[in-house]
């Protein structure tokens, strides 16, 4: 189908940067028009990129998730186990429906909130990462699955906010 999606946007960031943007003098309205620019830029990454860095980062969460519901089972008290084993088990599409950014999205979330949840019980329960104690390879296994969300998370900005900025 054309134009694409990626198409239109390239098209509109381009005139946006070389006809609107040269004209306009005010202050104000430049920076607005260079705001525009650069969230245009960012809605072109993440239609280009989000779906499998989206895939990737569910990929890496159920993975992070399981293995610390794994050492926490073996903690006294890890009340959290439960409500992670709960996330991972749960359906997040009918059979045959197909996945949306939007759900995906809602699922990567939903899984977050657990990571979220997880760490602050770690460190109310007095976790500290390192050593043999179930509860801090827990936490070292959650600090490295949020390096490298990070890690795909940089593209996103540092590609889609280049150039000018107001």
């Amino acid at each position: 189908m054309r134009p694409r999606a990626d198409e239109v946007l390239r098209s509109a960031i381009q005139t946006l940067d070389e006809e609107v943007l040269p004209a306009v003098a005010e202050p104000y309205a430049r920076s607005l028009a260079l705001t525009v620019s650069n969230l245009l830029r960012h809605v072109l990454v993440r239609l280009e990129r989000e779906g499998p860095v989206l895939a990737e980062e569910l990929h890496d969460l159920r993975g992070s998730l399981a293995e610390v519901a794994d050492l926490l089972r073996e903690a006294e008290g890890a009340e959290i186990v439960g409500e992670i084993d709960t996330v991972l088990t749960r359906t997040w599409r009918e059979p045959g429906e197909h996945p949306t950014l939007a759900g995906l999205d809602g699922e990567a979330s939903a899984l977050r909130a657990v990571v979220d949840r997880t760490l602050r019980a770690l460190h109310t329960g007095g976790a500290r990462p390192g050593g043999d104690d179930p509860r801090g390879l827990a936490l070292g296994v959650l600090r490295a699955y949020l390096a490298r969300h990070l890690d795909r998370e940089m593209p996103f900005v540092v590609e889609a906010f280049t150039g000018e900025r107001r």
